[in-house]
């Protein structure tokens, strides 16, 4: 649900624009309200989560973004729709880290890389899932259905976790919130990704560098911040540790090619190949499939092979998946084969960088791990759009040559992450009794 609502609203946009009588690219800020909470509240979201239990922040978290949910498809004005959207990116970074947590509390041994698998999986189905829900749903009942088929989801999820979910009861080691840490980092972040997607906004260029710098200050000031305090937000040892720094930068590049190689295949579909949104959206449900495939397969064989062999091999596949969409980006039907290739390698590299920075975590910790790892997914999703679209945007109006050099780009950044991941990701096989790891 979550991370359906990323990509649910994209092809959507230009039926939300004529509803509220916006304009195109005022209505653009029906996605970039969602993100930007999203990215620049997880932290937080995942230091509650330790310190109050995930079991209630989750509930918490779901009841925010259904009622957000609720008013986005009832809003009367483009300002009403944004403001919800803001509203559900609050609740997502509730929900997010409180939900992963939860989840590997149920899971012991290897059971927890084939919870892992499925995770991984939904991650990469949902963001090909929501261009395809978004379009179906726009050209069918209405836009505003994008919105409200969460209320029932939602109520459905409410009423099971009491049943599948136990309390947590667990002694916290502090509840004491490191309030100008949280303020510092969440501006940051915040900022960071607002940076990114504003990059490559018509006219915003400037502002997006005002931003991106600013989260460099408040980055910087963070960590000074957080040298200095008795409990701090996020504790430097564990960004420290070589496998949540693997963990990190696999998930970020992971992302990254994942929502920028959607971008373009949605756009060159559409607007090179002509081709009607809901045809579009059918185009990517192989491309779920290959990552619900490549993540299941990344689950079975990091027990047998070592997350950091399957780690390389991963984004290898990626890369030739890649390479493949810039030489076929004038024939349709094998540029989706190409890319649904790219995706088994996408679901795979999850499962790897979730296993890599999750190894020897402590339950007390996996709140805090799990905001780290899905803010660099939040990160990459934004720093992929704007770096493969600036590239695609180099090459003429109507032509293909900016696409081809961008998924060339994507190319060489997948056999980056598989070079990094040969460095960094740890050697041998993690133990099944290791403490619990999350994505």
């Amino acid at each position: 649900m979550l991370v359906l609502d990323v990509t649910v609203v994209n092809l959507a946009l230009p039926e939300i624009a004529v509803g509220l009588g916006a304009s195109a690219s005022a209505v653009t800020w029906a996605v970039t309200a969602y993100v930007i909470p999203f990215g620049g509240l997880l932290l937080l979201g995942g230091k509650l989560s330790d310190a109050f239990g995930a079991r209630r922040l989750f509930l918490i978290g779901l009841a925010t973004f259904t009622a957000a949910s609720v008013l986005a498809g009832l809003a009367p004005s483009l300002p009403v729709l944004i403001a919800a959207r803001v509203l559900q990116g609050v609740g997502a970074a509730m929900l997010s880290p409180a939900a992963l947590a939860s989840a590997m509390t149920l899971f012991t041994g290897r059971r927890r890389y084939r919870a892992l698998a499925v995770w991984g999986g939904l991650a990469g189905a949902g963001s090909a899932a929501g261009v395809l829900l978004g379009g179906l749903l726009a050209s069918g009942p209405g836009w505003r259905w994008i919105f409200l088929i969460n209320l029932p989801v939602g109520a459905l999820v409410a009423v099971l976790v009491p049943f599948v979910v136990r309390a947590d009861d667990r002694a916290r080691r502090s509840r004491t919130l490191d309030v100008a840490g949280a303020v510092l980092i969440t501006g940051a972040v915040a900022a960071l990704v607002a940076g990114i997607t504003w990059l490559t906004a018509d006219g915003m260029t400037w502002i997006g560098v005002v931003a991106i710098a600013s989260a460099a200050i408040l980055g910087v000031a963070f960590w000074g911040h957080e040298r200095r305090h008795a409990v701090p937000l996020i504790p430097l040892a564990v960004l420290a540790r070589r496998q949540v720094q693997a963990g990190v930068w696999a998930m970020l590049s992971a992302t990254a090619l994942m929502i920028g190689m959607f971008y373009l295949l949605s756009f060159l579909l559409q607007a090179i190949h002509g081709w009607e949104a809901v045809a579009a959206g059918v185009a990517f449900l192989p491309i779920a499939l290959g990552t619900v495939v490549g993540a299941q397969i990344g689950g079975r064989l990091i027990p047998r092979v070592g997350g950091r062999i399957v780690g390389i091999v991963s984004f290898l596949l990626v890369g030739a998946g890649a390479g493949a969409t810039a030489a076929f980006v004038e024939q349709p039907i094998l540029l989706v084969t190409a890319a649904a290739v790219a995706s088994v390698g996408i679901g795979a590299a999850f499962v790897s960088a979730t296993t890599a920075a999750f190894t020897g975590v402590g339950h007390h910790e996996t709140g805090v791990v799990s905001g780290i790892v899905n803010t660099a997914h939040e990160l990459g999703g934004a720093l992929g759009i704007a770096v493969l679209a600036s590239v695609a945007a180099l090459g003429a109006t109507g032509e293909t040559t900016g696409y081809l050099w961008a998924f060339l780009v994507a190319a060489a950044v997948a056999v980056l992450g598989a070079v990094s991941g040969a460095a960094l990701m740890p050697r041998g096989i993690p133990s099944p009794d290791a403490p619990a790891f999350v994505h």
